[in-house]
C-alpha cells in the first residue's frame, strides 16, 4: 500500500519512474510542462489553498471552495501531500473527442415552430470543445453581427480571461470587428482563433447553427441562441486536451453566465477511460458541483466507447482464477491497464507476453513491480483505498524497452485470494489513443461510457441511427460501475449528423458528439420556456433531466427501459411538452409568457436579522439551495433571518402565511425544503468487537489519545464519572446547548456554548447547574457518549471503546410545534428533532475540530422514515461533504424499524391498480404516508375507508394539494403530489391523515405512465404513530432510515453479541436505489452504558452500535493520523478498514441486507493493516 493515499494511483507511480520510463508510459504523457519543468495537478482541499501555494512557491487556482488546479516542480509534490488542508491530488488526465434530418426525429422542428415559437432566445450555449469556426454564416445574425459572446482560446498567447493564467479570450466586440475586415487573412489577424478539427465547429451547429449557410436545410436545435465558446488545450499545442483545461472552461462558462444573468446549456463531448466510471473522480465531483451553480444544464456524451472492447469486468470468487486475454496491435508504443476493485477484495494477478513469459503473480504486498517480458517492460501499483470511492485502483502500464511493447495476444489471470465483494473492472485507454486492434478478446459491453460522463448530475448521452432506428454500435453502454447511476439518461441522433463544418459548408459526421448537442440544444429550448418565459425559473439541471427522461420515446416492445444502452429511451422534445401540458400544473403559459425576463440583480441595504426566529414558532423554517447573495435577496423579500452553510445552502426562516410570496420572489433560490425530522434510536459489548485488546496491545496501545468524538444528541451528563479524568476535570472540551439562551459559539445565532474551563469551574463549584445549566433530560446522548467514548476513572466501574478520547457535544433543540402538527406527531413526550439543526450541529462540531487540530468521528443515533432514502436529503448530502474531509468521520445507526411494518414496495405497470393496505390502530390521532417512485414513472392514488367510502383517483396535479372529507366519518385526508421531487428527481406522493378511522385503510395506486414501475411507501417511524398503525403486507427490506442511507456514512445496525443473532429491529437494506446499506453490524443489544445523575444501565438499539463503532472509528485515526500510519483518513477509507476486518459467517452470503459486510471486529481491520503494510 502507497505510503500516502492522497496521491492517485498513476501519479504515485509516476513520482517513482526514472526519465526513461517516464517517457514510455503513454498514460503519463503531458502531465509536465517539458519547457518549465513545471507539474500541472488537481487538488481536492479545504482551508486556505493560497497559503499553501505561497508556502510552496506554487501557482494557485482556485476553481470552487473544495477544488484547485496546483501548478509546482515535482520536487514539492510529495510535500504538496502532507499539507493538513490537501485532501487529494490527482493528475491531469487525457481527454479524446467522442467522435465516430435529425431535428424531425429527436421531435424538435415542431416546438421550433408555433405555438411553441422556441428557438433558443434569452438563452446561452456554452460550447466547451475543439473551437469554432467563428466566421461561418451559421453563427452570424442576419445583419452578419456574431452570435458569440466570447470565445476563451487556451491554446493562443496573449490576454486570458480574469482570474485565469492563460490563453486569449475574444469578445463579441472582437469578433465583429475581424467580421468587418474584408479577407480571411485579415479576419485570423485579428482574432487567430480558428477550428483545426472541425468537431467544436459541428457540434455547436447541431446545438444552435441557424442555418444561414443553407438556407435553412441544416438549421440547428436552438437557432437564436447565443455562444460561448472555449476551446480546449494547452497553450501551442493541438492534442489531446486534459480534463485540467476541461475544469478551468466550466467554471468560465458558468461565470460567464451568471455575470450575463442568463441560463446556459453546456455541451461536452469529451471522455476518458481513466478513473472509476462511478461518478467519484475529482472531475466529476467538481463538474456535479458546478451544475448546482447558476441555471445551468450540463450535458456530456457517453463516447465511443460501446464497440471498442477496451472493458471487461465481472465477478470474481474466493479461490477462482479467471484469465482475461488482450490483443496488442503492431506499432503500440506503449500501453496502460487500470483495474479496479473495493479495497476489502484482496486479489493478485499475473501477466503472461505473447512468446509464453509469464511475471509469476503479482500481489500488493510487494508495491511497485517491474518486470521484464521480452521486449516489455512491466510497470504495476497497488493504490491502495482511495479517499474519493474507498476502492482500489491497481495500475498496469506496459512500456518498450526499445521502441514498441510486443504485439499479440497477452494474458492477465486474476486471483481471487480473500473475497469479500468479488466485483472488477477494468479498463484500456480509449480509441483515440490505442486504436481499435488494441482490445480485450472477450469484452464486456456495459460500464463503456467514457469518463466524465458517468457524473451524476450530468444529463449523459448515447447515440442512435435515426435512419435504421438501431443504437449506434460505437455508443458508450451503462451503466456506472457497480451500477451507481443509471447512465445514459436518454440517446439522441448520433449516425451522419450534417452540420456546419470550418470554411463556411457542411459536413456528415458521426459519434455521441453529434447526439449530445441535440439534447443541448433542446435544454436551450426548455430553458427558454421555462425561465425566460417565467414559465417555470426552475427548469434546469435535474429537473430539467425529468422532464426530458419523462418525455423520452420508449417503442421498443423486446426492451426493458430503462436500459444500459437506451436509458430511458430516445431524445423527443415535443413529447417533453405534451407531457407539461397533461400533467394539469395550472396554466403553463402564464401572462408574461411573451416577455423576456429580466435577469436584473439589484443591491439593496438589509436590514439586521432576527435571531429569536430561529426558535419562535411564529416563524417557519427552510432548507435552500441558492445562487447569488442569498442573504441580501432573502431579508429584501421578508425573510426574518438566514444561516448560511456552505456556498450553496443556507436555513431561513420565513414569517408565517409568507412563505408563498417569498419563494415566488426570491429567484436566487434554486430549490427549498421543509426540515426533515429525526428521533432517538435505543431502547460487554467491547469485548465481542475486538476493541478492548487495543487499549493495552503490546504493540502500541490504542485507547483515542489526541481524537474527539463529536456527540449531537439529547445532551450528556458532565458531571458523570465517565467523563472525568482522575482530577475531577472534564474530558468534554465544548458543549453547544442549542435549548439555552445566551453567548452561542462564534458564527451561530442561537444556544449558549460552553468551555473545557466553564465546565471545569461549575465541576469545582457547590451547584454545578447554576454555573453551567446544561442537564440531558432523555439520557440518550449520555448513553451514546459513554458506550463511545466512557471511563469511569474514579470507579473503575465502565469503560468504553475510545477511554482516552474527548469530547465534543451539541444539544439538540426540539423540533417546533408547527412541524409536530404538520407531521401529526401527537406525543409531546416524544423527542424531535429538526433536521436544520442536526446540519447546524455537524457544521459547529467538525469546524470545532479543524480549530483544534484534532481528528474527529461523530456519532449520529437518530433518524426518521422521511426522505427519499437513498442518500439525497440534505442531512446526508451534507454529511458525505464533511466526511470527505481528511480526519472526519461520520457514522449512524441504521434505524429501528426492521421488524415495525412501517415499509412496504411493490411493482407496477402501465395502467395496473395496487392496493396498498393499512392497518390503523385504535389510539391513533393522525399519521403521514410517504410514497416514492422513480423517474419517469407517474402514478395517482385512489383510497377506501374502513367503513368503505371511496374516494375516486385523484389525479396527479403537481404543485397542489387535494383536500378530502370525508363524509362519513371524521377523517381529513391531505394528498400532495410532488414532481420532480427537488433533491431527486423523482415523484413524492404524500398523505397527511388526521383523525383517520380506525380499521382497514386501503391506498389504490394507479400506474398513470410506467417506465420502471418500482414504489416504495414508509409510514412514520416508530414512536410517531400508534403501535398498531401498520402496513398489512410489509416488506422489512429498505428499512435503513434516513440519514442512514448516506453514501458518505458508515451505517451501523445492531445485533446481540450474547446469542449471535441479528437484532430483529435493526433497519435492513438496500437503500431505495440499491446501494448497500448498513455497512456492517456491532452489538446493540441490552448494552450497559452511563445514564444521568451518575448512573449506569442498559439500552437497546441501532444507535448503541454506531456509538460503539464510531469509538473504534476513533483508534483507527489515532493509528491513523495521530500515530502518521495513514494522515489521509476519511469516513470512506476508514469504513473500507472496518469492513475488510468484519467477522463474516460462512452461512451467510455477503454483502447482506440485514448484516451489511458483517460484525465489527477491529482487530481484523488491523491485521488485515498489518498485513498490506
Amino acid at each position: 500500500m502507497p505510503e500516502n493515499n492522497k496521491i492517485d494511483s498513476s501519479l504515485e507511480l509516476i513520482l517513482n519512474l526514472d526519465e526513461e520510463e517516464r517517457q514510455k508510459v503513454s498514460a503519463l504523457q503531458g502531465v509536465v510542462d517539458t519547457e518549465s519543468k513545471q507539474w500541472e495537478v488537481i487538488v481536492k482541499y479545504h482551508g486556505d489553498l493560497n497559503a499553501v501555494g505561497e508556502q510552496l512557491g506554487a501557482e494557485v487556482e482556485i476553481l470552487t471552495e473544495g477544488y484547485g488546479i496546483i501548478t509546482l516542480e515535482e520536487s514539492k509534490i510529495p510535500e504538496l501531500s502532507k499539507y493538513t488542508q490537501i485532501e487529494f491530488i490527482e493528475r491531469p488526465k487525457r481527454l479524446g473527442i467522442a467522435l465516430d434530418n435529425s431535428l424531425r426525429e429527436a421531435c424538435i422542428t415542431s416546438v421550433q415552430r408555433p405555438p411553441y415559437d422556441l428557438r433558443g432566445r434569452g438563452v446561452l450555449l456554452g460550447i466547451i470543445d475543439s473551437g469554432i469556426d467563428y466566421t461561418h454564416p451559421d453563427f452570424r445574425n442576419e445583419d452578419g453581427s456574431s452570435r458569440i459572446l466570447y470565445i476563451w482560446d487556451q491554446t493562443l498567447e496573449g490576454k486570458p480571461p480574469q482570474v485565469f493564467a492563460r490563453g486569449v479570450e475574444f469578445t463579441r466586440e472582437d469578433l465583429d470587428e475581424a467580421l468587418s475586415l474584408p479577407t480571411p487573412m485579415e479576419r485570423i489577424a485579428r482574432v487567430p482563433h480558428v477550428d483545426q478539427i472541425g468537431h467544436g465547429t459541428h457540434v455547436a451547429g447541431i446545438a444552435g447553427g441557424n442555418g444561414r449557410a443553407s438556407r435553412g436545410t441544416y438549421t440547428g436545435v436552438a437557432p437564436e441562441a447565443e455562444y460561448i465558446i472555449v476551446k480546449l488545450g494547452r497553450t501551442g499545442i493541438e492534442s489531446f486536451p486534459r480534463t485540467t483545461e476541461l475544469m478551468r472552461a466550466l467554471k468560465y462558462v458558468v461565470e460567464k453566465a451568471e455575470e450575463l444573468e442568463r441560463p446556459v446549456a453546456i455541451n461536452i463531448s469529451f471522455g476518458t477511460n481513466e478513473g472509476p466510471h462511478d461518478g467519484n473522480s475529482i472531475v466529476e465531483a467538481y463538474m456535479d458541483e458546478m451544475a448546482n451553480r447558476w441555471k445551468t444544464s450540463i450535458v456530456v456524451a457517453t463516447g465511443n466507447e460501446g464497440d471498442t472492447g477496451h472493458h471487461v469486468g465481472g465477478i470474481i470468487r474466493e479461490g477462482e482464477e479467471i484469465p482475461i486475454q488482450f490483443t496488442v496491435d503492431q506499432g503500440t508504443g506503449g500501453l496502460s491497464l487500470t483495474l479496479w476493485k473495493s479495497f476489502a477484495d484482496v486479489l493478485e494477478f499475473s501477466l503472461t507476453a505473447p512468446n509464453g513469459e509469464s511475471t509469476g503473480r503479482i500481489s500488493a504486498k510487494e508495491g511497485i513491480q517491474r518486470i521484464t517480458l521480452g521486449n516489455t517492460k512491466i510497470l504495476a501499483y497497488f493504490g491502495g483505498p482511495s479517499p474519493l470511492n474507498g476502492d482500489e485502483e491497481i495500475f498496469i502500464a506496459l512500456t518498450p524497452r526499445n521502441q514498441f511493447i510486443d504485439s499479440g495476444i497477452w494474458q492477465l489471470n486474476l486471483y481471487g485470494m480473500d473475497i469479500v465483494e468479488g466485483i472488477y473492472d477494468l479498463w484500456l485507454p480509449i480509441t483515440e489513443e490505442v486504436g481499435r486492434e488494441t482490445a480485450f478478446v472477450e469484452p464486456t459491453l456495459e460500464h463503456t461510457q467514457t469518463i466524465p460522463s458517468t457524473a451524476e448530475r450530468m444529463i449523459t448521452v448515447g447515440a442512435y441511427n435515426g435512419t435504421t432506428n438501431q443504437i449506434a454500435p460505437f455508443s458508450g453502454r451503462g451503466y456506472t460501475r457497480r451500477n451507481r447511476f443509471i447512465k445514459p439518461e436518454i440517446v439522441a441522433p448520433g449516425v451522419n449528423i450534417m452540420a456546419p463544418f470550418p470554411g463556411g459548408g457542411y459536413d456528415s459526421l458521426s459519434g455521441t458528439s453529434m447526439a449530445a448537442p441535440h439534447v443541448t440544444g433542446a435544454a436551450a429550448l426548455l430553458m427558454e420556456w421555462g425561465i425566460v418565459r417565467g414559465n417555470d425559473p426552475f427548469l434546469y439541471g435535474e429537473r430539467l433531466k425529468s422532464y426530458l427522461i419523462r418525455g423520452a420515446v420508449r417503442d421498443r416492445p423486446s426492451l426493458s427501459y430503462p436500459n444500459s444502452s437506451w436509458g430511458y429511451g430516445t431524445l423527443c422534445l415535443a413529447n417533453v411538452f405534451e407531457g407539461l401540458n397533461r400533467e394539469e400544473i395550472g396554466d403553463i403559459e402564464r401572462e408574461n409568457s411573451n416577455q423576456d425576463m429580466e435577469y436584473i440583480r439589484q443591491e439593496e441595504d438589509v436590514s439586521d436579522m432576527n435571531p429569536q426566529a430561529i426558535k419562535s414558532e411564529d416563524y417557519l423554517d427552510y432548507i435552500v439551495e441558492y445562487n447569488g447573495d442569498i442573504v441580501a435577496a432573502a431579508l429584501k423579500n421578508g425573510a426574518a433571518h438566514v444561516t448560511i452553510i456552505n456556498e450553496n445552502h443556507a436555513i431561513i426562516q420565513i414569517p408565517r402565511g409568507q412563505e408563498t410570496a417569498f419563494f415566488e420572489k426570491t429567484t436566487e433560490i434554486v430549490q427549498h425544503s421543509m426540515p426533515l425530522l429525526f428521533g432517538h434510536y435505543a431502547r460487554e459489548a467491547l469485548e465481542t468487537s475486538d476493541i478492548l485488546v487495543f487499549h493495552n496491545y503490546p504493540y502500541g496501545e490504542l485507547r483515542g489519545n489526541g481524537v474527539l468524538i463529536g456527540i449531537i444528541d439529547s445532551g450528556i451528563d458532565y458531571a458523570h464519572p465517565a467523563f472525568l479524568y482522575e482530577d475531577n476535570t472534564t474530558r468534554i472540551l465544548r458543549i453547544w446547548d442549542q435549548t439555552l439562551e445566551g453567548d452561542p459559539p462564534q458564527g451561530f445565532d442561537y444556544g449558549t456554548e460552553f468551555t473545557e474551563e466553564e465546565i471545569n469551574n461549575a465541576l469545582r463549584s457547590e451547584n454545578p447547574r447554576a454555573v453551567v445549566p446544561h442537564v440531558d433530560e432523555a439520557g440518550h446522548g449520555t448513553f451514546l457518549a459513554g458506550v463511545a467514548a466512557g471511563y469511569d476513572r474514579i470507579n473503575g466501574e465502565y469503560i468504553g471503546a475510545a477511554p482516552d478520547a474527548q469530547l465534543l457535544v451539541v444539544k439538540l433543540k426540539p423540533a417546533k410545534q408547527y412541524l409536530r402538527d404538520y407531521y401529526l406527531i401527537g406525543d409531546p413526550g416524544t423527542s424531535v428533532y429538526q433536521s436544520n439543526d442536526v446540519v447546524m450541529a455537524l457544521k459547529y462540531i467538525v469546524e470545532t475540530a479543524r480549530e483544534l487540530g484534532s481528528p474527529i468521528a461523530v456519532v449520529l443515533g437518530i433518524g426518521s422514515n422521511e426522505g427519499a432514502h437513498d442518500g439525497t436529503a440534505f442531512t446526508e448530502a451534507y454529511m458525505g461533504e464533511l466526511g470527505g474531509r481528511r480526519g472526519v468521520v461520520m457514522v449512524t445507526s441504521a434505524g429501528n424499524e426492521g421488524n415495525t411494518a412501517h415499509h412496504t414496495s411493490g411493482n407496477l405497470s402501465s395502467g395496473q391498480l395496487e392496493d396498498i393496505e393499512i392497518k390503523v390502530g385504535e389510539g391513533e390521532s393522525g399519521f403521514t404516508l410517504a410514497i416514492w417512485n422513480n423517474a419517469p414513472d407517474r402514478m395517482s392514488v385512489s383510497m377506501r375507508s374502513p367503513t368503505g367510502e371511496y374516494i375516486e383517483r385523484i389525479p396527479s396535479r403537481f404543485g397542489e394539494q387535494e383536500r378530502i372529507n370525508f363524509t362519513l366519518e371524521r377523517t381529513k385526508v391531505w394528498v400532495d403530489y410532488v414532481y420532480p421531487e427537488p433533491r431527486t428527481g423523482d415523484q413524492l406522493t404524500m398523505l397527511r391523515f388526521e383523525d383517520p378511522t380506525p380499521g382497514n385503510w386501503i391506498i389504490t395506486l394507479h400506474g398513470d405512465f410506467i417506465v420502471d414501475g418500482r414504489y416504495h411507501a414508509w409510514l412514520p417511524r416508530e414512536g410517531w404513530v400508534d403501535p398498531e398503525t401498520v402496513f398489512l403486507r410489509p416488506v422489512p427490506q429498505t428499512t435503513v432510515t434516513v440519514p442512514g442511507t448516506g453514501e458518505g456514512t458508515i451505517t451501523v445496525g445492531a445485533y446481540n453479541h450474547v446469542d449471535n443473532s441479528l437484532y430483529s429491529a435493526s433497519g435492513r437494506g438496500p437503500t431505495r436505489d440499491d446501494e448497500i446499506k448498513p455497512d456492517l453490524v456491532a452489538p446493540g443489544v441490552n448494552i450497559e452504558g452511563p445514564l444521568p445523575g451518575g448512573r449506569y444501565g442498559r439500552m437497546t438499539g441501532t444507535s448503541i452500535a454506531a456509538a460503539l463503532t464510531a469509538g473504534a472509528a476513533a483508534l483507527i485515526l489515532e493509528w491513523g493520523i495521530i500515530k502518521g500510519n495513514d494522515p489521509t483518513l476519511t469516513t470512506r477509507k476508514v469504513r473500507t478498514y472496518l469492513i475488510r476486518g468484519a467477522k463474516r459467517r460462512p452461512s451467510i452470503r455477503y454483502p447482506d441486507n440485514s448484516w451489511g459486510y458483517g460484525e465489527l471486529n477491529l482487530l481484523n481491520a488491523f491485521q488485515f493493516l498489518r498485513d498490506i503494510n
